[in-house]
C-alpha cells in the first residue's frame, strides 16, 4: 500500500483475513493500521471497508413468553417458531462476531447458534442470580423454558450479574441491566472497530413497564444504534392494539404509598493516600487544607453532586449520571 500498488496490497490483505481465520482481535488491529496509512497516502481505498470487514456485535432484548392465563396475547407460546425463523433470518444476515442479551431472545439465539456451529461469543446478562431470574421470567411460561434456561447458560462464553441484591418491583434494576447489557456490547464495538448492531423481539404496540423491551428499544434508537425488529404483532393475529395497551399499562408495577423508589445513580469514592501515617498534630492541617481544598471545589464546580459524606480519609459522592461523576472526580 506504501509503495501505491493497491491491487497487490488489496490481495495480501485478503491473504491475511483467511490466516487469520476469525482471529478479529488481530483483523482490528490490522484494519486500524490499513485505514491509518489509506487515509495519509494517494491510494484508492474504496476497497478497504469490505475486504476488511468485521463482523458486528449484537445487542438483543425482547419481551417475555405469555404467562398461562394472560388476558391479552402479547408474545403467546404458540408464536415461538415463526419468532425462531424470524430471528435466524436476521441472524444469518448479520452474522455476529458477539452477542450480549437478556430474555427469550438471548435464548432463542443461543439455541440458534449452537444448531448451526455459529462462531460468536455470546454473554447472558442477569439481573440477579440466574436461580431467582429463572424462577421470575422463565418458569412462569408454559413449556419447557427452565431446561433451556440452563442450556443457555452452559454455552454462554459469559454470564453477567448486574447484582446480587433484588430490588422487587423497581423498574431501576431492569434499566440497570439493560444499559449493562448495552455498554458491554459497545465497548466490545469499539475494541474490534465495529459496528453494533440491536435485535428486537418485541410489540411496539403494546407499550410496557420502564426498563422493558420498549425502552431498550427507544435508548438504542437514541444513541443511533441500528436496530433489526421482530414485531410480536405483526406476527399475531386477531388481537386489538388498544387492548394490548390498556392489559399492558394494567401490568406494570406500581410503587406502593410512600415507600421508597430506586433510581439509577452514579457513586465515586475515594481515599486520601498515607492518610493512616498522620500524626495527631497534623490531622487539623489535613481537615483545613485538604477538606478545606474539596469544601473550596464544591463551591465553585459546575459537576455539582446530589450527596456527599466525609469519614476520616474517606469521601463519597452521589451523583445524577457518571459524567458529572468523572469530571468531579477529575477536578
Amino acid at each position: 500500500m506504501i509503495l501505491g500498488q493497491a491491487t497487490a496490497a488489496a490481495n495480501h490483505y485478503a491473504d491475511a483475513m483467511a490466516l487469520a481465520k476469525g482471529r478479529y482481535g488481530d483483523l482490528s488491529t490490522t484494519r486500524r493500521q490499513a485505514r491509518l496509512l489509506a487515509a495519509h497516502l494517494p491510494v484508492d481505498d474504496a476497497w478497504l471497508a469490505d475486504l476488511l470487514r468485521i463482523p458486528p456485535v449484537l445487542v438483543l432484548t425482547g419481551n417475555m413468553i405469555d404467562r398461562e392465563g394472560r388476558p391479552v396475547p402479547r408474545f403467546p407460546a404458540g408464536l415461538e417458531s415463526a419468532v425462531r425463523q424470524a430471528m435466524r433470518d436476521s441472524l444469518q444476515s448479520a452474522q455476529p462476531l458477539a452477542a450480549y442479551g437478556r430474555r427469550p431472545a438471548v435464548r432463542i439465539s443461543s439455541e440458534w447458534k449452537s444448531s448451526t456451529n455459529w462462531a460468536a461469543r455470546s454473554t447472558s446478562c442477569c439481573r440477579s442470580r440466574p436461580t431467582s431470574s429463572a424462577r421470575r421470567s422463565v418458569d412462569v411460561a408454559p413449556g419447557d423454558w427452565g431446561a433451556r434456561f440452563e442450556r443457555l447458560l452452559e454455552v454462554a462464553s459469559t454470564v453477567t450479574i448486574a447484582s446480587d441484591h433484588r430490588a422487587s418491583g423497581s423498574a431501576a434494576t431492569f434499566e440497570y441491566v439493560n444499559l449493562l447489557m448495552t455498554g458491554l456490547g459497545q465497548l466490545r464495538a469499539e475494541l474490534l472497530d465495529t459496528t453494533l448492531l440491536g435485535l428486537a423481539v418485541w410489540d411496539p404496540e403494546a407499550g410496557g413497564a420502564p426498563g422493558g423491551s420498549a425502552s431498550v428499544v427507544e435508548a438504542w434508537e437514541r444513541r443511533g444504534i441500528a436496530v433489526d425488529k421482530v414485531h410480536l404483532s405483526k406476527l399475531r393475529t386477531g388481537t386489538v392494539a388498544v387492548d394490548i395497551v390498556a392489559a399492558a399499562q394494567s401490568t406494570a408495577p406500581a410503587d406502593a404509598e410512600g415507600a421508597a423508589s430506586h433510581e439509577i445513580k452514579a457513586l465515586l469514592f475515594a481515599d486520601a493516600v498515607g492518610y493512616s501515617q498522620l500524626s495527631e498534630d497534623q490531622i487539623p492541617r489535613y481537615v483545613n487544607a485538604f477538606l478545606g481544598a474539596v469544601a473550596a471545589l464544591n463551591r465553585r464546580t459546575r459537576h455539582r453532586f446530589e450527596h456527599v459524606e466525609t469519614a476520616g480519609d474517606g469521601l463519597y459522592m452521589v451523583f445524577a449520571n457518571a459524567t458529572d461523576a468523572a469530571h468531579y472526580a477529575l477536578e
